[in-house]
C-alpha cells in the first residue's frame, strides 16, 4: 500500500495550500521527506513570472494542546458511515470537545450531501456551514 502524496504534510500545511492555491495557482512540495534540511515548504509560479516560497508555520500554545489532547482522549478516531473522503479537522482553542463527538458526524454529512469539501470557522453570514462552526451563531 502506498502513502498518500500528502502524507507528510500536516494539518496546518494542508490548509494553507487548499485556501492558497485557488489564489496563487498550482503548489508543488518542496520540502519532502529525503530532501534536503532546511527547505521551504511549498513553491508557486506566479504570474509576472517570479517564483514565490512558501513556509507554514503554526503557533502552538498551552490551550490549544490541551483542547487537542481532551479530543484525542474523547474521540481518537472518528468514522463517518458512508464517508468516502478524510476530513482534517482543526479545533480551536476555545472548542467543547464533549459536543463535538455527536455534532461534527451531522456537519461532515452535510458537507458531503453539499459537496463541499472544506468550512473555515468565523463568522460568515453568508455561509451557514461557518455559522454553526461559530460559537457566535446567527
Amino acid at each position: 500500500m502506498r502513502a498518500s502524496p500528502d502524507s507528510h504534510l500536516d494539518q496546518y500545511e494542508l490548509i494553507a495550500r487548499d485556501r492558497l492555491s485557488p489564489i496563487l495557482g498550482m503548489f508543488r512540495d518542496v520540502d519532502v521527506p529525503g530532501g534536503p534540511e532546511g527547505m521551504h515548504d511549498f513553491e508557486v509560479d506566479l504570474a509576472d513570472g517570479s517564483v514565490a516560497a512558501i513556509e507554514v508555520t503554526s503557533e502552538v500554545d498551552s490551550q490549544r494542546l490541551r483542547t487537542g489532547a481532551a479530543a484525542q482522549r474523547t474521540f481518537p478516531q472518528l468514522t463517518l458511515d458512508g464517508s468516502v473522503p478524510t476530513w482534517v479537522v482543526g479545533l480551536e482553542d476555545s472548542a467543547e470537545v464533549k459536543k463535538i463527538k455527536s455534532l461534527l458526524p451531522l456537519l461532515l454529512g452535510d458537507l458531503e450531501a453539499a459537496n463541499r469539501r472544506h468550512v473555515y470557522g468565523g463568522y460568515d453570514p453568508a455561509d451557514p456551514f461557518a455559522l454553526r462552526l461559530s460559537p457566535r451563531r446567527a
